[in-house]
Protein backbone atom coordinates (compact mmCIF):
# COMPACT_ATOMS: atom_id res chain seq x y z
CA UNK A 1 0.00 0.00 0.00
CA UNK A 2 1.19 3.52 -0.82
CA UNK A 3 2.47 5.10 2.42
CA UNK A 4 0.69 8.42 1.75
CA UNK A 5 -2.59 6.63 1.12
CA UNK A 6 -2.14 4.54 4.27
CA UNK A 7 -1.41 7.67 6.35
CA UNK A 8 -4.47 9.41 4.88
CA UNK A 9 -6.77 6.46 5.69
CA UNK A 10 -5.50 6.62 9.26
CA UNK A 11 -6.13 10.38 9.36
CA UNK A 12 -9.65 10.04 7.95
CA UNK A 13 -10.57 7.40 10.52
CA UNK A 14 -9.11 9.57 13.30
CA UNK A 15 -10.98 12.63 11.99
CA UNK A 16 -14.26 10.69 12.01
CA UNK A 17 -13.64 9.70 15.63
CA UNK A 18 -12.62 13.23 16.64
CA UNK A 19 -15.73 14.82 15.10
CA UNK A 20 -17.98 12.26 16.76
CA UNK A 21 -19.52 11.33 13.42
CA UNK A 22 -21.95 8.43 13.39
CA UNK A 23 -23.10 5.94 10.76
CA UNK A 24 -25.09 7.82 8.14
CA UNK A 25 -23.24 11.12 8.66
CA UNK A 26 -21.55 12.78 5.71
CA UNK A 27 -17.76 13.20 5.78
CA UNK A 28 -15.88 16.28 4.48
CA UNK A 29 -15.35 16.75 0.75
CA UNK A 30 -12.29 15.78 -1.28
CA UNK A 31 -11.12 19.40 -1.17
CA UNK A 32 -10.99 19.28 2.64
CA UNK A 33 -8.67 16.25 2.69
CA UNK A 34 -6.44 17.70 -0.03
CA UNK A 35 -6.06 21.08 1.68
CA UNK A 36 -6.00 19.88 5.30
CA UNK A 37 -3.47 17.06 4.83
CA UNK A 38 -1.49 18.36 1.85
CA UNK A 39 -2.03 15.33 -0.37
CA UNK A 40 -3.05 15.00 -4.01
CA UNK A 41 -6.57 14.38 -5.30
CA UNK A 42 -5.35 11.04 -6.61
CA UNK A 43 -4.23 9.97 -3.11
CA UNK A 44 -7.59 11.09 -1.65
CA UNK A 45 -9.52 9.20 -4.31
CA UNK A 46 -7.55 6.00 -3.75
CA UNK A 47 -7.88 6.24 0.03
CA UNK A 48 -11.64 6.81 -0.13
CA UNK A 49 -12.02 4.02 -2.69
CA UNK A 50 -10.27 1.57 -0.35
CA UNK A 51 -12.45 2.64 2.57
CA UNK A 52 -15.60 2.28 0.46
CA UNK A 53 -14.46 -1.18 -0.63
CA UNK A 54 -13.80 -2.07 3.00
CA UNK A 55 -17.35 -1.02 3.92
CA UNK A 56 -16.28 1.83 6.21
CA UNK A 57 -17.71 4.48 3.84
CA UNK A 58 -20.40 4.55 1.17
CA UNK A 59 -20.65 6.95 -1.76
CA UNK A 60 -23.89 8.37 -3.20
CA UNK A 61 -23.59 9.97 -6.62
CA UNK A 62 -24.29 13.70 -6.47
CA UNK A 63 -24.63 13.72 -2.65
CA UNK A 64 -21.19 12.85 -1.28
CA UNK A 65 -19.53 10.23 0.88
CA UNK A 66 -21.07 8.91 4.09
CA UNK A 67 -20.14 6.69 7.02
CA UNK A 68 -21.66 3.28 6.34
CA UNK A 69 -24.50 2.17 8.56
CA UNK A 70 -22.44 -0.77 9.83
CA UNK A 71 -19.15 1.14 10.08
CA UNK A 72 -17.22 1.79 13.29
CA UNK A 73 -19.62 -0.30 15.36
CA UNK A 74 -19.19 -3.65 17.06
CA UNK A 75 -17.71 -6.12 14.61
CA UNK A 76 -18.91 -9.72 14.44
CA UNK A 77 -15.91 -11.74 13.31
CA UNK A 78 -16.56 -13.83 10.21
CA UNK A 79 -12.94 -14.45 9.16
CA UNK A 80 -9.53 -14.30 10.81
CA UNK A 81 -6.39 -13.00 9.11
CA UNK A 82 -3.30 -14.35 10.90
CA UNK A 83 -0.22 -12.28 10.04
CA UNK A 84 3.18 -13.91 10.62
CA UNK A 85 6.80 -13.46 9.58
CA UNK A 86 7.03 -17.16 8.75
CA UNK A 87 4.76 -20.19 8.82
CA UNK A 88 5.30 -22.40 11.82
CA UNK A 89 3.93 -23.36 15.21
CA UNK A 90 1.46 -20.52 15.66
CA UNK A 91 -0.23 -20.89 12.28
CA UNK A 92 -1.05 -24.55 12.71
CA UNK A 93 -2.07 -24.18 16.34
CA UNK A 94 -4.37 -21.21 15.70
CA UNK A 95 -6.06 -23.04 12.83
CA UNK A 96 -6.56 -26.08 15.07
CA UNK A 97 -7.95 -24.07 18.00
CA UNK A 98 -10.33 -22.03 15.85
CA UNK A 99 -11.65 -25.23 14.25
CA UNK A 100 -13.39 -26.29 17.48
CA UNK A 101 -16.09 -24.77 19.67
CA UNK A 102 -17.24 -21.13 19.32
CA UNK A 103 -16.10 -19.64 16.03
CA UNK A 104 -15.38 -23.03 14.47
CA UNK A 105 -17.07 -21.91 11.26
CA UNK A 106 -14.70 -18.91 10.96
CA UNK A 107 -11.95 -19.47 8.37
CA UNK A 108 -8.35 -18.55 9.20
CA UNK A 109 -6.18 -17.07 6.45
CA UNK A 110 -2.40 -17.01 6.92
CA UNK A 111 -0.74 -13.85 5.63
CA UNK A 112 2.99 -13.17 5.41
CA UNK A 113 3.99 -9.95 7.14
CA UNK A 114 5.69 -8.61 4.03
CA UNK A 115 2.39 -9.08 2.11
CA UNK A 116 0.29 -7.25 4.72
CA UNK A 117 0.16 -3.95 2.80
CA UNK A 118 -1.70 -5.46 -0.14
CA UNK A 119 -4.26 -7.05 2.22
CA UNK A 120 -5.13 -3.79 3.99
CA UNK A 121 -8.48 -3.36 2.14
CA UNK A 122 -9.43 -6.91 3.23
CA UNK A 123 -8.37 -6.24 6.82
CA UNK A 124 -10.67 -3.19 6.98
CA UNK A 125 -13.79 -4.99 5.78
CA UNK A 126 -16.60 -5.55 8.23
CA UNK A 127 -16.38 -9.06 9.68
CA UNK A 128 -12.58 -9.23 9.69
CA UNK A 129 -10.48 -10.07 12.73
CA UNK A 130 -6.68 -9.76 12.80
CA UNK A 131 -4.06 -11.71 14.73
CA UNK A 132 -0.58 -10.21 14.28
CA UNK A 133 2.37 -12.20 15.60
CA UNK A 134 5.26 -9.98 16.85
CA UNK A 135 4.65 -6.98 14.61
CA UNK A 136 7.61 -4.63 14.34
CA UNK A 137 7.20 -0.97 15.28
CA UNK A 138 6.97 0.22 11.67
CA UNK A 139 3.66 -1.69 11.42
CA UNK A 140 2.01 0.38 14.15
CA UNK A 141 0.57 2.82 11.59
CA UNK A 142 -1.37 0.00 9.92
CA UNK A 143 -2.37 -1.49 13.25
CA UNK A 144 -3.66 1.85 14.50
CA UNK A 145 -5.73 2.33 11.34
CA UNK A 146 -7.28 -1.13 11.73
CA UNK A 147 -8.09 -0.58 15.40
CA UNK A 148 -9.58 2.88 14.79
CA UNK A 149 -11.80 1.41 12.09
CA UNK A 150 -13.39 -0.84 14.70
CA UNK A 151 -11.79 -4.06 13.43
CA UNK A 152 -10.72 -6.33 16.32
CA UNK A 153 -6.96 -6.80 16.19
CA UNK A 154 -4.80 -8.75 18.63
CA UNK A 155 -1.01 -8.59 18.89
CA UNK A 156 0.80 -11.75 19.95
CA UNK A 157 4.08 -11.54 21.88
CA UNK A 158 4.38 -7.77 21.48
CA UNK A 159 3.28 -5.25 24.09
CA UNK A 160 2.68 -1.83 22.54
CA UNK A 161 0.75 0.59 24.74
CA UNK A 162 -2.82 1.19 23.62
CA UNK A 163 -3.32 -2.08 21.73
CA UNK A 164 -4.88 -5.45 22.53
CA UNK A 165 -2.14 -7.98 23.19
CA UNK A 166 -1.09 -11.29 24.67
CA UNK A 167 2.56 -11.29 25.68
CA UNK A 168 5.03 -12.95 28.01
CA UNK A 169 5.37 -11.41 31.48
CA UNK A 170 9.15 -10.85 31.71
CA UNK A 171 9.35 -9.88 35.38
CA UNK A 172 7.20 -12.70 36.77
CA UNK A 173 9.08 -15.16 34.55
CA UNK A 174 12.51 -13.89 35.56
CA UNK A 175 11.60 -13.85 39.25
CA UNK A 176 10.86 -17.58 39.25
CA UNK A 177 13.97 -18.24 37.15
CA UNK A 178 16.26 -16.19 39.39
CA UNK A 179 14.96 -17.89 42.52
CA UNK A 180 15.88 -21.26 40.97
CA UNK A 181 19.24 -19.93 39.76
CA UNK A 182 20.28 -18.52 43.14
CA UNK A 183 19.24 -21.66 45.01
CA UNK A 184 21.59 -23.63 42.79
CA UNK A 185 24.45 -21.18 42.19
CA UNK A 186 24.39 -18.46 44.85
CA UNK A 187 23.81 -14.68 44.70
CA UNK A 188 26.82 -13.67 42.55
CA UNK A 189 25.49 -13.22 39.03
CA UNK A 190 26.58 -12.28 35.52
CA UNK A 191 24.13 -10.66 33.10
CA UNK A 192 24.33 -11.20 29.33
CA UNK A 193 21.98 -9.68 26.76
CA UNK A 194 21.82 -8.74 23.11
CA UNK A 195 20.68 -5.58 21.31
CA UNK A 196 17.08 -4.43 21.50
CA UNK A 197 15.88 -1.55 19.33
CA UNK A 198 13.29 -1.90 16.55
CA UNK A 199 14.25 -5.50 15.72
CA UNK A 200 13.73 -6.85 19.25
CA UNK A 201 11.87 -4.24 21.36
CA UNK A 202 10.80 -6.97 23.82
CA UNK A 203 14.40 -7.26 25.07
CA UNK A 204 14.20 -3.82 26.66
CA UNK A 205 11.46 -5.03 29.02
CA UNK A 206 13.51 -8.13 29.87
CA UNK A 207 16.62 -6.04 30.58
CA UNK A 208 14.72 -3.61 32.81
CA UNK A 209 13.02 -6.48 34.65
CA UNK A 210 16.38 -8.22 35.20
CA UNK A 211 18.01 -5.13 36.74
CA UNK A 212 14.96 -4.47 38.92
CA UNK A 213 14.94 -8.04 40.25
CA UNK A 214 18.70 -8.09 40.84
CA UNK A 215 18.21 -5.04 43.06
CA UNK A 216 15.04 -6.32 44.76
CA UNK A 217 16.56 -9.73 45.49
CA UNK A 218 19.86 -8.20 46.72
CA UNK A 219 21.96 -10.15 44.23
CA UNK A 220 25.54 -9.15 43.53
CA UNK A 221 26.33 -7.97 40.00
CA UNK A 222 29.83 -6.62 39.36
CA UNK A 223 30.14 -4.21 36.43
CA UNK A 224 32.79 -6.42 34.79
CA UNK A 225 30.18 -9.22 34.62
CA UNK A 226 27.71 -7.29 32.48
CA UNK A 227 27.99 -8.27 28.82
CA UNK A 228 26.06 -6.48 26.09
CA UNK A 229 26.40 -7.78 22.53
CA UNK A 230 26.00 -5.12 19.85
CA UNK A 231 24.92 -7.46 17.04
CA UNK A 232 23.41 -10.88 16.52
CA UNK A 233 25.44 -13.47 18.45
CA UNK A 234 28.42 -15.10 16.77
CA UNK A 235 30.93 -17.76 17.75
CA UNK A 236 33.55 -15.03 18.21
CA UNK A 237 31.23 -13.09 20.52
CA UNK A 238 30.47 -16.20 22.57
CA UNK A 239 34.18 -16.96 23.02
CA UNK A 240 34.87 -13.34 24.00
CA UNK A 241 32.24 -13.52 26.75
CA UNK A 242 33.29 -17.02 27.83
CA UNK A 243 36.94 -15.97 28.04
CA UNK A 244 36.06 -13.00 30.26
CA UNK A 245 33.76 -15.06 32.47
CA UNK A 246 35.51 -18.37 32.88
CA UNK A 247 39.05 -17.09 33.35
CA UNK A 248 38.22 -15.09 36.47
CA UNK A 249 39.65 -16.39 39.74
CA UNK A 250 36.30 -15.96 41.46
CA UNK A 251 33.86 -16.18 38.57
CA UNK A 252 30.13 -15.80 39.24
CA UNK A 253 28.41 -19.17 39.19
CA UNK A 254 24.97 -17.78 38.27
CA UNK A 255 24.66 -16.65 34.65
CA UNK A 256 21.57 -14.79 33.40
CA UNK A 257 21.19 -14.88 29.63
CA UNK A 258 18.37 -12.84 28.04
CA UNK A 259 19.10 -13.89 24.46
CA UNK A 260 18.57 -17.59 23.74
CA UNK A 261 20.38 -17.32 20.41
CA UNK A 262 23.63 -17.12 22.35
CA UNK A 263 22.91 -20.06 24.69
CA UNK A 264 24.33 -22.97 22.71
CA UNK A 265 27.33 -20.95 21.61
CA UNK A 266 28.11 -19.87 25.18
CA UNK A 267 27.79 -23.40 26.60
CA UNK A 268 30.03 -24.75 23.82
CA UNK A 269 32.61 -22.04 24.46
CA UNK A 270 32.53 -22.86 28.17
CA UNK A 271 33.13 -26.54 27.48
CA UNK A 272 36.21 -25.64 25.43
CA UNK A 273 37.56 -23.93 28.59
CA UNK A 274 36.73 -26.98 30.73
CA UNK A 275 33.67 -25.39 32.38
CA UNK A 276 30.68 -27.71 32.69
CA UNK A 277 27.10 -26.55 33.38
CA UNK A 278 25.82 -27.79 36.73
CA UNK A 279 29.33 -28.28 38.08
CA UNK A 280 31.10 -24.98 37.46
CA UNK A 281 28.13 -22.70 36.85
CA UNK A 282 24.38 -22.57 36.33
CA UNK A 283 22.70 -20.81 33.44
CA UNK A 284 19.23 -19.25 33.18
CA UNK A 285 18.05 -18.32 29.68
CA UNK A 286 14.90 -16.92 28.09
CA UNK A 287 13.24 -19.41 25.69
CA UNK A 288 13.84 -23.10 25.17
CA UNK A 289 16.57 -25.06 23.37
CA UNK A 290 16.01 -28.83 23.34
CA UNK A 291 19.73 -29.66 23.10
CA UNK A 292 20.41 -27.93 26.43
CA UNK A 293 18.10 -30.31 28.33
CA UNK A 294 20.96 -32.86 28.41
CA UNK A 295 22.88 -30.63 30.84
CA UNK A 296 22.22 -30.19 34.53
CA UNK A 297 22.29 -26.67 35.86
CA UNK A 298 20.56 -25.01 32.89
CA UNK A 299 17.12 -23.47 33.39
CA UNK A 300 15.08 -22.30 30.44
CA UNK A 301 12.06 -19.99 30.58
CA UNK A 302 9.79 -21.52 27.95
CA UNK A 303 7.11 -19.17 26.62
CA UNK A 304 3.63 -20.73 26.72
CA UNK A 305 2.74 -20.37 23.08
CA UNK A 306 -0.22 -22.73 23.40
CA UNK A 307 -1.76 -20.37 25.97
CA UNK A 308 -1.29 -17.48 23.55
CA UNK A 309 -3.42 -19.32 20.99
CA UNK A 310 -6.09 -20.36 23.52
CA UNK A 311 -6.45 -16.80 24.77
CA UNK A 312 -6.56 -15.47 21.20
CA UNK A 313 -9.80 -17.37 20.68
CA UNK A 314 -11.18 -15.95 23.92
CA UNK A 315 -10.42 -12.46 22.59
CA UNK A 316 -12.47 -12.93 19.42
CA UNK A 317 -15.24 -15.08 20.93
CA UNK A 318 -15.52 -14.17 24.64
CA UNK A 319 -18.05 -15.86 26.90
CA UNK A 320 -18.92 -12.46 28.39
CA UNK A 321 -18.93 -9.09 26.69
CA UNK A 322 -15.81 -7.04 27.43
CA UNK A 323 -15.09 -3.33 27.34
CA UNK A 324 -11.72 -1.65 27.05
CA UNK A 325 -8.44 -3.13 25.91
CA UNK A 326 -7.64 -6.83 26.15
CA UNK A 327 -4.15 -7.13 27.61
CA UNK A 328 -2.92 -10.43 29.04
CA UNK A 329 0.58 -11.26 30.27
CA UNK A 330 1.62 -14.89 30.75
CA UNK A 331 4.43 -16.24 32.92
CA UNK A 332 6.84 -18.65 31.27
CA UNK A 333 7.27 -22.27 32.33
CA UNK A 334 10.65 -22.95 33.93
CA UNK A 335 12.19 -26.10 32.45
CA UNK A 336 15.38 -27.81 33.63
CA UNK A 337 16.82 -31.29 34.03
CA UNK A 338 15.74 -32.64 37.40
CA UNK A 339 17.72 -35.92 37.61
Amino acid sequence: MNSKKQALIRSIVGDIRFRGLKPGDKIPSRNYWVQHYGVSYDTVDRALRDMIEAGILSAERGRGTFISEHSLVKNSVKRIYAVFHFLGYFNGTIEQIFSKGPGSDVPVYNIRDYDADMYMPEFLKKGSGIIWYYPRPFRLGMIDTIQRAGIPILLLNRDYDGYNCIATDPKASLREGLEWLCRNAGPNVALIYGPSGHIAPYREKRIIAAYELIAEMHLHLDSRNIFHTEHRPTIEEAYRIANSLFHQKTMPRALILLDVELALLLVSAGLSFGKIPGRDYCLLTFDFVQQLMEYRGIGMMDQKLQSFCDDAKDFFFPEKERTGLFRKFIKTELLYRKD
